[in-house]
Parts: structure tokens; C-alpha cells; sequence
């Protein structure tokens, strides 16, 4: 079964004395085993899991030169921020950066050089750790031999990116991934990264794909959004104009009579909806079969 990996944000966590966290309010029978951190943002808590921290590349993908705050993402900066969250097991994520047009040559060249240094930095700084690389590419036949060119380096952890602009055609999305998958040993392993729901995750189930990762349940909380999964689907309610509909989820019972900050009751609300879609996604996987669009 292919594992949902949430991302994790600056300030996740609920003002009591101590703090409690948003994952101490998911059941146990759904809650992840990994989690997602990035590295432009520095969360308050880090949860007692395996951690994925990733490079941050959406705060930067404007840039010409990868910067964050006053820093330049360069591997060595990169293993250093590294250090003070990863421990051992975690899979850690070499700097990238997104191809979208522009500097697609300087780009490429960055992320041909920065794979190479961080694999050797990781091994060196992080030996307990699994280093991944991420393959982009124009297109599958360059992301296949971004995928050889990192495999004859010496990666085995593999992560897909630049996928967004193909969330539109699910079809067309998991193509690319089940190519990318067929290419792969058996010894190797395969997350996507930032493109996710329970319909796509119970087909990268069916491909064994290993995990995915997405932020949309915690960016439409602080939005207003409320998901609900009942009848086999996944029901999203704007709630800019009415009460927060009654639930006896472990989140909204331990929080319900509990006087919430706006902020607190957006996490809480974030923390409803992570709980509805790990039911969605486990209810989809348990319900597929093999997959093959090839």
C-alpha cells in the first residue's frame, strides 16, 4: 500500500501546556508514518516519524539563482539544515530546480552538479539517511534518462517533480508515473511529490508507487474548506457562511468544546480534513486493483 506523506507547516500545533501537535489527533489506525518538511519553513515541532525534508524549491522557482531568505540552497547549506531535523532512517531530498521555460540549460546544469555533490555530502554528513534525488525533465524520454544518469550515480531513492502542470490529465499523469516506475529495480524506491487525492492515490497504489505527498488539506482548511467522506466519496463544504457541521472525528471530539484562536480552530479544521482524506485514501486502496495504462 502506498503511504500518504502530510506536509508539515511552521506552526502545526495547538497553544496547550505542552503544545499539542496536529498529529497527536489522528487515529492511529490511519495516521502516517512519514512526513513532509521543507526547507523554507521552520516548524515549530517536528513529528517522532520518518521525516522527508525537501529544499523548499517552490519558495524559489522564480529565481535564477536558488536562494532562501538569505541564503543560497547550495548541497552543503542544504545537508546542514539537514542535520538539525533528519535522524536516522529519514529520507532527505537533494536541491533541485523546477524546469519551466526560462534557464532550462542553467537549470538542468544545476541539478545535474547539485545531485552529484549532495549524494557524496549525505553519505559523508548523513550516513543513516536515504538520499533522493528528484527527476525533471521536458517530457518522459528526458525524465528517463535524468532517471538513468541518477541511478549510475549511485541513487536508489527517486522522486518525481514537475508534475503539477499534468494534475489536469489524471490519465496522462499516471502514465508518465507507471513508465517511470517500469524503468525502476526492484531494490528502488518511488515518491511523488506535491500531486495527490484519494482517487490518484489508490491508482499510484495499484502502480507500487511508494509514497505521495500533498499540502491541499491544510491550504483549503485555512481557506474555509471542510471535507466529509461518506458514501464512497469525498464531500468539500465551504464553510465561509455557516457552523462547522457536527463530527465525531478524534479531532473535532477532542477539540469541540475547547475555546480555539482563529488560527487554532483553522488547525483544527486542517486537522478534520487530513483525517477524512487518510479515510478516503486507505478506502480507495483497499478497493483497487493492478493498474496497467501502457
Amino acid at each position: 500500500m502506498t503511504q500518504f506523506v502530510p506536509f508539515i507547516g511552521k506552526t502545526d500545533y495547538f497553544n496547550s501546556n505542552p503544545r499539542l501537535p496536529l498529529w497527536q489527533l489522528i487515529p492511529p489506525p490511519v495516521l502516517p508514518l512519514s512526513w513532509l518538511l521543507s526547507l523554507n519553513i521552520n516548524p515549530g515541532l517536528i513529528p517522532p516519524f520518518r521525516i522527508i525534508p525537501d529544499c523548499g524549491v517552490w519558495s524559489y522557482k522564480n529565481l535564477k539563482i536558488p536562494r532562501i531568505g538569505n541564503n543560497l540552497v547550495t548541497p552543503l547549506w542544504a545537508i546542514k539544515q539537514y542535520q538539525k531535523r533528519a535522524k536516522p532512517g529519514d529520507i532527505v531530498i537533494a536541491i533541485d530546480h523546477l524546469l519551466m521555460g526560462i534557464n532550462n540549460e542553467e537549470r538542468r546544469e544545476f541539478n545535474r552538479q547539485s545531485s552529484q555533490q549532495f549524494l557524496k555530502l549525505s553519505k559523508l554528513y548523513l550516513p543513516q539517511c536515504y538520499p533522493m534525488a528528484v527527476i525533471h525533465g521536458i517530457g518522459i524520454s528526458q525524465k528517463l534518462q535524468e532517471l538513468k544518469r541518477l541511478y549510475h550515480l549511485g541513487y536508489r531513492y527517486f522522486a518525481v517533480g514537475g508534475l503539477l502542470s499534468n494534475s489536469h490529465n489524471q490519465h496522462q499523469l499516471l502514465g508518465i508515473v507507471e513508465i517511470i516506475k517500469n524503468h525502476l529495480s526492484d531494490n528502488c524506491y518511488l515518491h511523488i511529490l506535491g500531486v495527490s487525492n484519494y482517487q490518484l492515490a489508490g491508482k499510484f497504489g495499484q502502480l507500487a508507487i511508494n509514497s505521495h505527498d500533498s499540502s491541499t488539506w491544510i491550504k483549503e482548511a485555512f481557506l474555509g474548506y471542510y471535507y466529509h467522506w461518506k458514501n464512497n466519496k469525498l464531500n468539500k463544504l465551504k464553510l465561509s457562511s455557516i457552523n462547522l457541521p457536527s463530527c465525531s472525528c478524534t479531532a473535532c471530539s477532542f477539540l469541540g468544546v475547547q475555546l480555539l484562536s482563529r488560527r487554532e480552530y483553522k488547525l483544527k479544521l486542517a486537522a478534520h480534513n487530513l483525517i477524512q482524506n487518510l479515510l478516503a485514501y486507505g478506502e480507495y486502496q483497499c478497493r483497487e486493483k493492478p493498474l496497467s495504462l501502457l
